[in-house]
């Protein structure tokens, strides 16, 4: 399938027939939620204009205002097609925090969630061959009940929270599809058998037929039709098995092969979607985590995906690549993005680059019914999004007790922490769960996280006594919750570092204090890194961080994603295998 991916919101989703809505909308801050749509909303109060899709309080936007407005309205007049039989979709990457839409004055629906995409029908609502008013309100409001990771929730950055993020920050964008539309495809790779399992879904519950291709680099590897009944159909592809090149079909890091699905819908107008997955299997055995079988030793760099102009949006796709490049330049083979669902283009870079990465969910800040809903509704629409990114290797929908503060003893803070575990578990097997990262885990977690900032060579002896240390703490917070204990899980320090260089600045900082020099802070990350080296129990790591972002100021880059030291001299410092 000769197609650019990387040109499509979705590349993991691609329907070829697409208007991209990203660029200039008329926009209103509404600071004491005056209105609601309805004839008496005139024209003339939309006195700005806002590039889409960065937030207002961004440089990009053209607005770059950072003071607190908890809602915010767009509008947008677009050209609509002849419809012919097609159905219209309008798509938004994700939204920060409750939406509603109107087209053409018609009510379509609503969504909540700042971090997550959906997608709305508005056949019924369009004037063909014409121009159509889109109309959104978004309400933020200052929650700690909502799913923000590293958002301030005061309204301002403080420690390592940043400016928060309002309204449309992903793209939008029109589809044609068919009479009957694909909705999501999961395909489920069986290394063991060689083979894969296609699940589909479709908007209808009629019996309808859904055709299936599988090539990959333009090899065909086979056709089947199945009979969806009630919105749902799947089948079994099983792959060519050549014996001693069996291995060329998997997805790994140094041979990241990609399969490519077309699948295509009857209907009086059929619809098309060309969706891929990777062949890979994740697995642990006796406190090693293997891929396809294989020992999989892992150096990660914490990445939170923040630029200084445009904030949680990446600003082009060229910036996504190019942190992806660095890492790997650097000696990571992979990234835990830290508290952000990334723009999808970034997974299928990384899916194509064969980098693995962390997939983790953005936390909230209190504990009660409510935001259990929301972590729950934004965990599982994260993973019905990505599920089919080979590069995503690992879950983490808790991290540091965030959200749930009282888990080391407060018995409903716990189980759901484990039910946020099984859940997981129950709709996607292929992946390991970090199920509180690093402290206070639960038993229930497929490894045991650590993180250790205090970790120096005057510090390193207590790593020689990993039992004891698993059982107590590694810094200054227990690392198993009461009542729950280490289990043989595979062991990673998955944040430590955090070194900062002296900038003469109260403000900004670092963890432990900062270097003076290059020289000293390579000796101070050389020390830590001896742990690592020397201790075949503990299977991986993960750096903090790869950027400066605002007055949290450890990254290997600064703001602006420009390396601080010489690349060669990073590399020699974490590429590196135990022996």
């Amino acid at each position: 399938m000769n197609i650019n991916k990387s040109l499509y919101p979705r590349p993991d989703f691609i329907r070829q027939d697409i208007n991209m809505l990203d660029g200039a909308w008329d926009f209103l801050m509404d600071d004491e939620n005056t209105f609601e749509f309805g004839n008496d909303f005139p024209d003339l109060l939309f006195n700005e204009t806002i590039l889409v899709p960065y937030c207002y309080q961004s440089e990009a936007s053209g607005i770059q205002r950072k003071e607190y407005c908890p809602v915010v309205w767009y509008r947008r007049i677009v050209p609509i097609d002849e419809l012919s039989g097609r159905t219209l979709l309008l798509h938004f990457g994700a939204v920060d925090w409750a939406c509603k839409v109107w087209v053409n004055g018609f009510y379509i629906g609503s969504h909540i969630g700042g971090n997550t995409p959906f997608v709305m029908n508005i056949t019924h609502a369009v004037q063909e061959n014409s121009e159509n008013t889109i109309l959104i309100k978004v309400e933020d409001y200052l929650d700690p009940q909502k799913s923000q990771g590293k958002q301030s929730c005061v309204g301002e950055p403080f420690g390592c929270w940043y400016t928060p993020t309002t309204g449309i920050w992903q793209s939008v964008w029109l589809e044609y599809a068919g009479s009957v539309p694909l909705q999501r495809i999961k395909a489920t790779p069986d290394v063991s058998n060689h083979a894969a399992k296609i699940e589909v879904w479709i908007d209808t519950s009629l019996p309808t037929k859904v055709s299936l291709i599988c090539t990959s680099e333009n090899e065909w590897l086979g056709s089947q039709n199945i009979l969806c009944t009630n919105g749902y159909g799947s089948c079994v592809f099983a792959f060519p098995d050549r014996d001693i090149r069996k291995d060329a079909l998997l997805w790994f890091p140094h041979n990241p092969r990609l399969i490519d699905v077309e699948i295509t819908v009857d209907g009086c107008v059929p619809d098309s979607v060309i969706a891929y997955f990777g062949l890979r299997q994740i697995s642990i055995q006796n406190g090693v985590i293997l891929l396809n079988g294989r020992p999989l030793y892992q150096r990660l760099i914490l990445d939170q995906g923040y630029w200084p102009s445009t904030l949680m949006t990446p600003p082009s796709l060229k910036a996504l690549e190019y942190d992806i490049d660095i890492a790997i330049q650097m000696g990571f083979n992979g990234a835990r993005k830290h508290q952000k669902i990334e723009d999808p283009r970034y997974y299928y870079l990384a899916d194509k680059k064969g980098f693995l990465l962390w997939g983790e969910l953005p936390s909230s800040y209190t504990f009660n019914d409510t935001s259990m809903d929301y972590l729950v509704q934004e965990m599982r629409a994260f993973i019905e999004r990505d599920y089919n990114h080979p590069s995503i290797i690992a879950w983490v929908p808790m991290n540091e007790s965030w959200g749930i503060g009282r888990v080391i003893d407060n018995s409903r803070c716990q189980m759901f922490c484990k039910s946020l575990f099984y859940l997981i578990k129950a709709i996607d097997g292929t992946r390991f769960i970090s199920a509180n990262d690093g402290w206070e885990q639960p038993g229930e977690s497929d490894i045991c996280a650590i993180h250790d900032y205090s970790l120096f060579a005057e510090h390193g002896e207590k790593y020689e006594h990993l039992d004891q240390l698993i059982d107590t703490y590694a810094e200054h917070r227990m690392l198993f919750a009461k009542g729950e204990s280490y289990k043989r899980q595979p062991i990673l320090i998955t944040e430590f570092g955090g070194i900062a260089f002296d900038d003469n600045s109260a403000e900004n900082w670092g963890y432990y204090g900062k270097v003076k020099d290059a020289d000293a802070f390579c000796e101070r990350l050389a020390s830590a890194l001896k742990v690592f080296k020397t201790n075949r129990r503990i299977v991986g790591f993960c750096y903090t961080q790869l950027t400066d972002i605002m007055q949290e100021t450890n990254g290997l880059l600064d703001a602006n994603h420009i390396p601080k030291l010489e690349i060669e001299r990073y590399k020699k410092l974490f590429s590196f295998t135990p022996v």
